[in-house]
């Protein structure tokens, strides 16, 4: 049985970064670090190891408002064969230090049940996520931008019944109209 050779869970497509074995890994690892250093992410790569997947946080962004903070995990993970990719990730924490998914973001029933004494803070914190959450698309839509300048985008054209993948390179005119992710 086989298996994909990289994985994603939120990128638009899949930000390949391709073996030359004229180049160390760590050369590369550098110049990604170094491309989202320019966009203000720091290198986290001294806090996080590599997991027992094959991925690694290796840059962090935190983006704070007064009652709620969003913190941007970008994560490489080793290609199961050959390469890596690179993904994003999210979440936001309230003001309190309260951890809310990313798919918790609208749950103004959470909001209104754990701040029930305090209305106004709550209804602050829902302002505010509005806020915040166009304040991130904007920022992933950036990341996505540099990700497609500092490595090279694939998108899955088909799986095999043994699990095998074919993916197909997104060149000029297939990136520039979307090709599909």
């Amino acid at each position: 049985m086989s298996t994909l050779n990289f994985h994603k869970q939120n990128a638009s497509y899949y930000y390949v970064i391709e073996e030359d074995e004229s180049e160390e890994w760590s050369l590369k690892e550098e110049e990604i670090i170094n491309a989202l250093a320019k966009i203000g992410y720091q290198d986290v790569r001294h806090l996080n190891r590599w997991d027992d997947n094959g991925e690694q946080i290796i840059a962090h962004k935190q983006i704070e408002l007064s009652y709620i903070s969003a913190y941007i995990d970008i994560i490489l993970r080793a290609g199961y064969y050959v390469g890596g990719n690179l993904d994003w990730d999210y979440r936001y924490e309230d003001s309190e230090g309260n951890i809310i998914g990313a798919e918790d973001e609208y749950n103004s029933d959470f909001y209104d049940y754990l701040y029930e004494e305090d209305k106004e803070f709550a209804q602050n914190i829902k302002k505010e996520q509005i806020k915040i959450k166009k304040i991130v698309q904007k920022e992933i839509d950036a990341l996505e931008k540099k990700f497609a300048k500092i490595t090279t985008p694939y998108v899955l054209e088909g799986v095999f019944s043994n699990g095998e993948g074919v993916y197909h390179r997104l060149d000029g005119l297939d990136f520039i109209r979307g090709a599909k992710k």
